[in-house]
């Protein structure tokens, strides 16, 4: 039976990024370069129309999407209402542009939706793992996909973080290996087609999978 702990508290993260926000982009500069960078490798945008993505923050990804292809519909999902009004200051919502506050557990979009659903640095921190990553599966496209980065636990300074995490922070985290990241993937109908291991900084080290939803 899992443990009763702030995971299962939205509250907990919201507080932390109405903080962090206005200081986010700065503060995680490098590292945000290098994991969306990451994400966006696994992208054809020739074949992209549409793009979600989830645990948005500040629209970061989006811009520099959208600096590619004008064109592209993209919709950003965070659950920080700090990290969308940032978002939105970035690139205000119409043309092609919107936004929501809202958890991955609970997307508030229509089923088989988008070309391309993305998540980047922060499914170690979602409630409910299965939950939201069959609300991932129910929002792309069949034969559409999954861009996934997150913090890889094979790397000694993030396995790190975790046991931190687990005895002195007010975020609990699940930070998995590819392995682990790959099954609870598959777990929700997803064919996984890509799955590596980088490091962003010489701190953080993260996973890049990319998975497709079945025709």
């Amino acid at each position: 039976m899992p443990r009763s702990s702030p995971e299962v508290n939205h509250s907990v993260v919201v507080a932390h990024y109405a903080k962090l926000a206005p200081k986010y982009d700065k503060r995680w500069d490098r590292y945000s370069r290098a994991t969306l960078d990451a994400a966006l490798r696994q992208i054809d945008l020739d074949t992209t129309d549409s793009l979600l993505d989830v645990a948005c923050g500040t629209g970061r990804f989006a811009e520099m999407i959208r600096t590619l292809k004008p064109s592209l519909a993209i919709t950003g999902i965070d659950l920080s209402p700090d990290m969308i009004a940032v978002a939105k200051e970035r690139i205000p919502p119409g043309d092609g542009v919107a936004w929501y506050v809202g958890p991955a557990e609970a997307l508030p979009v229509e089923d088989n939706a988008y070309d391309v659903v993305t998540c980047a640095n922060a499914f170690h921190l979602v409630t409910d793992p299965e939950k939201s990553m069959a609300e991932l599966y129910r929002v792309v496209k069949p034969g559409g996909s999954l861009v996934l980065v997150d913090w890889c636990r094979e790397y000694i300074t993030v396995h790190g973080v975790l046991v931190a995490s687990r005895l002195f922070g007010k975020q609990y985290r699940r930070i998995r290996t590819r392995e682990k990241l790959k099954e609870v993937v598959e777990r929700s109908g997803f064919d996984v087609k890509h799955i590596e291991k980088f490091k962003a900084t010489w701190f953080w080290g993260l996973t890049c999978l990319r998975a497709e939803k079945l025709a």
